[in-house]
């Protein structure tokens, strides 16, 4: 059943609200919530256990993988663009504005600021529960039957009010081969993939060297650097919880030209996914549609049009431009 306390110094709006995927995006919803205090309970769900982090700012991965937004322009909050560069100087370091740090280190920003809002919620009396586990299902039950989400993982299942999407990453597309034999890279290793694999440590250096002869290139490593993700509804590669959706109907492809495209279709008003009632979108899903970038701001407004729907006169829709 839904927590309805308290709902009347909350404000209206749901009262308890699911963030699916606890990386930047996650954590921007966790945060903003916090800050703005519509709700009364938040549950935040991390596969991997660790929140805040991600896949992309795993604090485990190489130190030479670094951030692609300057440190000056890391937030989590729309309106405070420099929180990152701020908690780096409150640890006594004097990082350059302009600089590209390790990622680790951003995840390491990023699991103080889940620490730091679940303290803050506990002080403004706001429950949040983190759980460790992969949201396998979605399904948005009758009026009757509580209405709302109810979200299903393997050994339990909890029913909320609303549902934020922020599943960030997507599975890579891996739709490379190596060149034709007679080329002049035919004898390259292949490596799919530099993020989170362990395969070019094992190289030597001399693996990089790229002799010339006669103007033509001898590449010995081939490295798919595009990062590019499947961002495809209908993928069979999806997550269960994607597939889930997409067979419910309550994740549909983004059409371009009648044809399905990149991405979700989403209500960019509300951000709210087509076929659904509860669920609204964050993250890779809105790359396509929306034409987002990485960019930690345009993230943090994402989340922010998200709550400004589901809570109208709480919440105000970011500022244009």
């Amino acid at each position: 059943m839904h927590d309805m306390a308290g709902q009347d110094d909350a404000g209206s709006g749901p009262p308890h609200v699911a963030i699916i995927g606890c990386g930047f995006t996650g954590t921007s919803a966790l945060q903003q919530l916090v800050d703005r205090r519509p709700v009364r309970r938040i549950t935040v769900f991390e596969a991997t256990g660790d929140f805040g982090p991600g896949f992309a700012d795993r604090r485990d991965d190489s130190p030479a993988y670094l951030l692609n937004n300057t440190t000056d322009s890391l937030c989590l909050l729309p309106h405070h663009r420099q929180a990152f560069i701020a908690w780096l100087q409150g640890r006594g370091e004097a990082p350059e504005p302009k600089d590209h740090l390790p990622r680790g280190r951003y995840g390491d920003f990023l699991s103080d600021a889940v620490a730091a809002a679940t303290t803050m919620a506990a002080a403004k009396g706001i429950v949040v529960q983190r759980l460790p586990v992969e949201v396998s299902g979605l399904d948005e039950p009758s009026p009757a039957d509580g209405g709302g989400v109810r979200l299903h993982w393997a050994g339990g299942s909890l029913q909320a009010d609303a549902a934020i999407l922020a599943t960030g990453r997507c599975p890579p597309r891996l739709d490379i081969a190596l060149p034709p034999a007679g080329s002049f890279s035919s004898g390259a290793r292949l490596v799919p993939s530099q993020v989170r694999d362990s395969t070019l440590d094992a190289l030597p250096l001399d693996a990089w060297h790229i002799p010339c002869a006669f103007g033509r290139e001898q590449a010995r490593v081939l490295v798919d650097c595009r990062g590019a993700l499947d961002r495809r509804v209908d993928s069979p590669a999806q997550p269960p919880l994607v597939r889930a959706m997409a067979a419910r109907g309550l994740l549909q492809p983004h059409r371009l030209d009648g044809a399905p495209a990149d991405g979700a279709a989403i209500d960019m008003a509300t951000l709210r996914a087509e076929g659904s009632r509860h669920v609204h979108v964050a993250g890779m899903w809105l790359w396509g549609p929306g034409l987002f970038t990485s960019s930690a701001f345009m993230m943090a407004r994402a989340v922010q049009t998200i709550l400004a729907a589901l809570y109208p006169g709480v919440v105000e829709r970011p500022a244009s431009g």
